[in-house]
C-alpha cells in the first residue's frame, strides 16, 4: 500500500470516519505484518510493540471523544452565553422601559412641567405666583406645578443662564436649586448661572436681597450689584461687586461677557451660535474674555472679533473651530 494512502486511511480511522471497505483494507494491511520477521526484534519484543501500538491507537480514540465532547460542550456555552445576553438584554431594557414609564407616570402625577430654550433661543415663563423667569439660550428648568406656591416656590435650574424676577410674598419663599446650591429669596430679580460642563456656577443680584447656601452652610447673603461664585470642584465661594448690565440686551440676543476663561466663553458662543469652539494651546485656556456676542453679527464676523482679541487664530475641523 502506498504511504500516502496509508496516512490517509490511519487519520480517518483515528477519527472514527473510516468505511467499512476503508476499514477492511486497513486491517488486511496490519495482519500483512503479522508473520514478518524483522532482523534483530525477537518474538517478544514484536509482541510488546504490537500491544503498544494498540494501546496508543485506543489512547487516540479516547482523546478525541474528549475533543469531541469539549467542542460540544463549547458549542452549548456558546448558546447559552448568547441566549443570557439575549434574556439580559430583554430583561434590562424591560427593566430602563418600567422605570421610564414610572418616571413618566410620577412626573405625570406631580405635573412636573419642563421649560427649555435651544440655541439661540430666550423665552420668558410667567408662573402661577405672579413671578417671571426669562431662559437665555440652551437652558433647562424644572417645575412642580402642583407644588409651587402652595407652601414654597421651588425651580430647578438644570442648565444654563436664567434671570428670576420674583413677586414678593413673606409667607412663600422663593428657592432656586442648581446643583447642590440654593438660592433662596423673598422679593428681588437675579441671575443664576449654573453648567453641568462648568465648575463655576454664579448667582448675579439686580434687586433686592438673596440668601446662597450649599445644603446647611450659608455661603453669603447678596444685595444689588454683588454675585457669588462657586468652584465646584475646590468646593469654595466668593462674593465679588459687579455692574448691572441691561437685561433688555438678551432680549435682542446681545450677551456682554466680561472676563470670563475661553472655557466659558466656548459654552455661550455655543449657545448663542450653535457653534463649539476648542483649543489645545495652554496659553488661550489661560486668556480671559470681555467679549460682546451679538447674534446680529454672523458667525464669521464674531470669530474675528473673538481671535483679535489676543490676537489669535483659528481654523475650521469638520464641525469645531479650533483657536491657536
Amino acid at each position: 500500500m502506498k504511504e500516502k494512502v496509508l496516512q490517509i486511511l490511519l487519520r480517518r480511522y483515528i477519527k472514527s470516519e473510516i468505511t467499512e471497505k476503508e476499514s477492511e483494507l486497513l486491517d488486511s494491511w496490519y495482519d500483512s505484518f503479522e508473520d514478518v520477521e524483522v532482523p534483530g526484534i525477537s518474538a517478544s519484543k514484536k509482541s510488546f510493540l504490537q500491544q503498544q501500538l494498540l494501546e496508543e491507537i485506543a489512547l487516540q480514540n479516547k482523546l478525541l471523544r474528549k475533543q469531541r465532547i469539549r467542542r460540544i460542550c463549547f458549542q452549548i456555552s456558546k448558546i447559552a452565553a448568547c441566549l443570557m445576553v439575549c434574556f439580559g438584554g430583554y430583561y434590562f431594557y424591560n427593566k430602563e422601559q418600567h422605570s421610564e414609564k414610572e418616571k413618566a407616570s410620577l412626573a405625570e402625577i406631580n405635573h412636573i412641567q419642563y421649560y427649555e430654550t435651544k440655541v439661540g433661543e430666550r423665552s420668558r415663563v410667567d408662573l402661577p405666583d405672579g413671578s417671571s423667569i426669562t431662559l437665555n439660550p440652551k437652558s433647562k428648568i424644572q417645575v412642580n406645578l402642583n407644588e409651587f406656591n402652595k407652601i414654597k416656590r421651588t425651580i430647578v435650574l438644570l442648565r444654563g443662564d436664567v434671570f428670576f424676577q420674583v413677586k414678593r410674598d413673606t409667607t412663600k419663599p422663593f428657592m432656586v436649586q442648581a446643583e447642590d446650591i440654593n438660592t433662596q429669596v423673598l422679593g428681588t430679580s437675579f441671575m443664576v448661572s449654573s453648567y453641568p460642563e462648568l465648575p463655576i456656577q454664579k448667582i448675579s443680584v439686580y434687586t433686592g436681597l438673596v440668601k446662597v447656601s450649599k445644603g446647611r452652610e450659608e455661603l453669603g447673603r447678596l444685595k444689588k450689584g454683588k454675585e457669588l461664585l462657586f468652584n465646584k470642584d475646590q468646593q469654595l465661594s466668593q462674593v465679588r461687586n459687579f455692574v448691572p448690565g441691561n437685561q433688555q440686551d438678551r432680549e435682542y440676543g446681545r450677551l456682554l461677557l466680561k472676563q470670563v476663561s475661553f472655557e466659558e466663553l466656548a459654552v455661550q458662543f455655543n449657545n448663542y451660535f450653535g457653534v463649539e469652539l476648542g483649543t489645545e494651546s495652554k496659553k488661550i485656556k489661560n486668556q480671559h474674555y470681555t467679549i460682546p456676542l451679538d447674534k446680529k453679527k454672523s458667525v464669521e464676523e464674531m470669530l474675528k472679533v473673538v481671535a483679535e482679541l489676543h490676537h489669535n487664530q483659528f481654523r475650521k475641523e469638520g464641525d469645531i473651530v479650533i483657536f491657536y
